[in-house]
């Protein structure tokens, strides 16, 4: 339970602004006797402000709360209104508001100076703390445990507010809503339906979220089941391949031997068909030999036997000296090298001769054609018939006989090339 312990009242109304008057309150009941304007009321504006921060009625901003600076004699009065009292906790706490009354030219103002409020820790150190007033107004009555409107218009309700029950009805309305907190309780009905609704959704929604994440953890909880399944089943083939591959490599193994074997059989195959083909052909040729031998030797073995050495050793001599043969063959074959090279030394050059010779060759018949027909133009006898020889060609242009001055022009050229062919 909250209680006000004491009350520091300076500069406010009749209270000497030079003077500090405390105002001490005991338990149960404090009872506040005095002549008028002795001050009962002012104590009871000075708890009032003290908790609240609200100036009494008709107190025209505060300057009428203050006390007149015309009536100390002052252009400036200093106020304070400082309580004591226990919160809901038990702890003391104390409340400081300052006020400063100054006379103008024609108007007197008022200002709120620093508030503070003091409070003790839990190991009784004091702790002061400067706040707005606005702060310092939402605080306290936390700190009591009563609401604004209930210290303004209940606890500390001023004599000339006491009939604020009969005022009308809309005023009278909204007093209770503010002492009851009406308001504030529909803000916060309202408040709390659109939590509930905003909650509501959510539920709703987190609702359906579960149902999916629910879905999916039985979708995963399958799969996991059909990993392990398929795990186990890998594990079992990877077993299986393991023990079909040692199977294999040793079949591998069993195969390249066989095969082996297989490739020896058939090369003892091929020797033993081979060996059958040479003993045919052996027999053959020994049955052949046999059928054409005309003298059947009477020797006796011994004496075949040297037949066969001396036979042997005539062959070798006939291939030593086929030997000798051959070599001179190969140095004959090595003299015969040179003249090759220079027979086709020639025939190389005799290549590019050969259109000369055509040339030539062509030559000569247009000359022996020329030379009748210029022999019996000219008179010259015995040569009216070719074949003409070269020499006599020569000696026919040589002869000592004048020949005109003039020629024909298309003899004079081929008979002048044919005479010094």
């Amino acid at each position: 339970m909250t209680s006000v312990d004491r009350l520091l009242i300076k500069g406010i109304r009749s209270f000497s602004p030079d003077n500090k008057n405390i105002i001490e309150f005991y338990k149960p009941l404090t009872i506040i006797v005095g002549q008028n304007g002795a001050g009962k009321t002012t104590i009871i504006e000075c708890l009032k402000y003290s908790c609240t921060g609200e100036y009494p009625p008709n107190a025209n901003k505060g300057q009428a709360f203050v006390h007149d600076p015309k009536a100390a004699a002052e252009r400036e009065v200093k106020a304070q209104v400082k309580m004591r009292f226990r919160a809901l906790t038990g702890k003391p706490i104390v409340v400081v508001r300052n006020l400063q009354l100054m006379q103008k030219d024609k108007k007197m103002e008022v200002k709120t100076l620093e508030s503070v409020l003091q409070t003790y820790t839990e190991a009784g150190e004091k702790a002061t703390h400067s706040l707005r007033c606005a702060d310092l107004d939402k605080e306290v009555p936390e700190l009591i445990g009563a609401s604004k409107p209930i210290l303004e218009s209940v606890i500390f309700c001023h004599q000339e507010d006491s009939n604020w029950p009969l005022s009308e009805p809309a005023a009278l309305k909204k007093r209770f809503d503010d002492i009851f907190a009406a308001t504030r309780y529909t803000k916060a009905l309202e408040a709390i339906k659109k939590e509930r609704k905003v909650q509501a959704d959510l539920i709703k929604e987190y609702g359906l979220r579960l149902q999916t994440i629910a879905t999916i953890r039985d979708q995963a909880v399958g799969l996991e089941k059909d990993l392990e399944k398929l795990h186990k089943t890998v594990a079992d083939h990877n077993k299986e391949m393991a023990l079909l591959k040692e199977s294999l490599t040793e079949k591998g193994k069993r195969i390249k031997d066989i095969e082996g074997k297989k490739q020896g059989i058939a090369d003892s195959i091929t020797e033993l068909d081979r060996m059958k083909t040479r003993r045919e052909t052996l027999i053959e040729q020994s049955r052949q030999t046999f059928s054409e031998l005309t003298t059947e030797f009477t020797e006796t073995d011994d004496e075949l036997r040297q037949l066969e050495k001396r036979f042997l050793a005539e062959m070798e001599r006939f291939k030593g000296r086929e030997k000798q043969i051959l070599e001179q063959t190969q140095a004959l074959e090595r003299q015969n090298a040179a003249p090759h090279r220079a027979v086709s030394q020639l025939a190389e050059e005799y290549g590019p001769l050969v259109p000369s010779v055509k040339a030539q060759e062509k030559l000569t018949d247009e000359r022996n054609e020329m030379l009748p027909e210029f022999a019996s133009r000219y008179h010259v006898p015995g040569n009216e018939h070719g074949p003409f020889s070269p020499d006599a060609a020569h000696s026919l242009l040589q002869h000592p006989r004048p020949f005109p001055q003039t020629r024909p022009a298309p003899l004079a050229a081929p008979v002048r090339e044919a005479a010094t062919r």
